[in-house]
C-alpha cells in the first residue's frame, strides 16, 4: 500500500439533489492511476476521518474492480455509500459474494443500472429494491414526459402510467421538466447531478433574481451581530448576490471615490445600516424558485473547491480574489448576458478577469483543475492536466476532499 494514496487516485465529482433541491449526497468517483499501490480501505478510513457531522453522505463509485472489491470487504464507515457496477446478468460469483457480505455488514449499497432492470426486479421480488442510481432508457423518457402532459389535460382518456419508481437515484436527465416529474411526482430519492442548461434556457429572456434565503441569511447575520467573515462568506453563496452587490457599490449613485473590487470592502464602506436596507430592497424581487438552487450552489462548490486548491492563507485578499474566479465563471448563465459583458460592469481584478475571459494568468490553474475534477469522464487525464499546471495529484485529491467532508446539506 501506497504511503500517499492520494498521489495514485483520479478522483471526481458530481452532486445529487434532493426533493427540496438541496443537497443530500455527492457521487465521488474514484480512478486508480497505479492499481497496485493503491488500497480501497485506506481511501475509505482517509474519507470517515475527513468526514464532519454535517456532511451529506459520499457515494463513492470505484471504477475498478479490485478496489470494489477490497471496499466491500471492509467494515462500513458512517455516511459512505458504495456504488456497484451495471453487470446485470453478467456479475461474476466473486462479485454477489462480496455483495452479500458487505450487506450482511451493514454496507449503504446503490446499485447502478437501467430502470428497466430495476422495475424487473420489482415485479419478480413483489416489493420495493435496495437504492438504486438508474438510466431512464429513451422510452421511458417518453413515458414520462407523457404521463406529465396527459396530468394537464382534462380529455378522458387514460392517462400514461409514468415508469419512473420512487426512492432512487436517476442520472443523465436532460429536462428540468423530467427532474421535477422524478422528485415531486414519483418521489425519488435524488437526481444525480442537475439539467443547468435547460433550467437556464427557461429564463434566457430575463436575468435571474437573488436567492431570496441567502438574502435571510445575510439578514439574519447582521441581526445576530455575526462577525464580518461570516457575513462575507453567506453573501457568497449566492452568485448573483455577490455580482449585485459590487455592482451597487461601483455606481454612480453610491459616489465611492474608487473602484471596490471585493466584497469585505464593500462591506466596510456601506455599514450595516445601509447593508441591511439595500438587502432588504433586494428581497421585494428575490427568487424562491427550487429548480434555481442547485444551479447556484453547483457554482458556490466550484468556488469552494478552489479556495481548497489555492489554500491561501492568511490572505484575505488572494483568497477572495480565487473565490470570485469561482463564483463568477457561470455567472453569464444566471444573468442571461455574455460573460464580458457582465464582468466589463464590476472592478475585477486583472488576474480574475484574466482567468475568466483570456484563459490566462495565475487563476487559471485552479479554474481548470476545478472544472475537471466536476467531469466524471476525464479522471484519466488528472495527471497530465496537474502537470501542465505545476500541481501534486495528491494535493488536488486532497483538496477536493476536504471541500466534499466540510459541505452543507444546505448552506442557508
Amino acid at each position: 500500500m501506497s504511503l500517499n494514496i492520494l498521489d495514485h487516485l483520479g478522483l471526481a465529482y458530481q452532486p445529487i439533489w434532493g426533493a427540496q433541491r438541496q443537497l443530500v449526497a455527492v457521487r465521488l468517483r474514484v480512478r486508480a492511476l497505479h492499481p497496485e499501490v493503491v488500497d480501497a480501505a485506506h481511501l475509505l478510513q482517509l474519507l470517515s476521518d475527513e468526514r464532519q457531522p454535517h456532511t451529506p453522505p459520499l457515494l463513492v463509485s470505484f471504477t475498478d474492480r479490485p478496489l470494489l472489491l477490497q471496499a466491500l470487504a471492509v467494515s462500513p464507515q458512517e455516511g459512505l455509500w458504495l456504488e456497484l457496477p451495471d453487470e446485470g446478468e453478467f456479475a461474476t460469483d466473486e462479485l454477489r459474494q462480496h455483495v452479500l457480505f458487505a450487506q450482511r455488514m451493514g454496507h449503504q449499497l446503490v446499485q447502478c443500472g437501467p430502470l428497466a432492470r430495476a422495475a424487473q426486479g420489482v415485479a419478480a421480488a413483489g416489493r420495493s429494491l435496495p437504492m438504486h442510481l438508474l438510466d431512464l432508457w429513451p422510452e421511458d423518457v417518453a413515458l414520462a414526459l407523457r404521463s406529465v402532459a396527459d396530468r394537464g389535460q382534462l380529455a378522458a382518456a387514460p392517462q400514461a402510467r409514468s415508469p419512473v419508481l420512487a426512492g432512487h437515484i436517476y442520472q443523465n436527465i436532460g429536462s428540468s421538466a423530467l427532474a421535477a416529474h422524478c422528485l415531486d411526482d414519483r418521489r425519488a430519492w435524488g437526481i444525480c447531478d442537475w439539467p443547468v442548461d435547460d433550467v437556464l434556457h427557461q429564463h434566457r429572456h430575463q436575468s435571474i433574481a437573488c436567492d431570496r434565503n441567502v438574502v435571510l441569511h445575510v439578514l439574519r447575520a447582521f441581526e445576530q451581530d455575526l462577525s464580518m467573515d461570516e457575513v462575507e462568506n453567506r453573501i457568497y453563496l449566492d452568485p448573483v448576490l455577490t455580482y449585485r452587490m459590487l455592482r451597487m457599490v461601483n455606481s454612480v449613485a453610491f459616489g465611492t471615490s474608487r473602484e471596490v473590487d471585493s466584497v469585505r470592502h464593500a462591506l466596510m464602506l456601506l455599514g450595516h445600516s445601509n447593508m441591511r436596507q439595500w438587502l432588504n430592497e433586494q428581497l421585494l424581487a428575490a427568487s424562491l424558485e427550487p429548480a434555481l438552487r442547485p444551479v447556484r450552489h453547483a457554482m458556490v462548490l466550484r468556488a469552494q473547491l478552489m479556495d481548497h486548491l489555492m489554500d491561501a492563507g492568511p490572505e484575505h485578499d488572494l483568497r477572495a480574489e480565487i473565490h470570485l474566479t469561482g463564483l463568477f465563471s457561470r455567472i453569464d448563465g444566471l444573468l442571461q448576458e455574455p460573460l464580458a459583458d457582465a464582468l466589463a460592469r464590476i472592478p475585477l481584478s486583472a488576474r480574475v478577469t484574466d482567468a475568466l475571459l483570456n484563459h490566462h494568468g495565475p487563476y487559471v490553474s485552479y479554474l481548470d483543475v476545478a472544472r475537471h475534477m466536476e467531469d466524471l469522464h476525464a479522471m484519466g487525464d488528472l495527471p497530465l492536466i496537474c502537470r501542465t499546471h505545476d500541481f501534486r495529484v495528491d494535493d488536488v485529491n486532497r483538496a477536493l476532499i476536504r471541500m466534499l467532508c466540510h459541505v452543507r446539506h444546505n448552506p442557508v
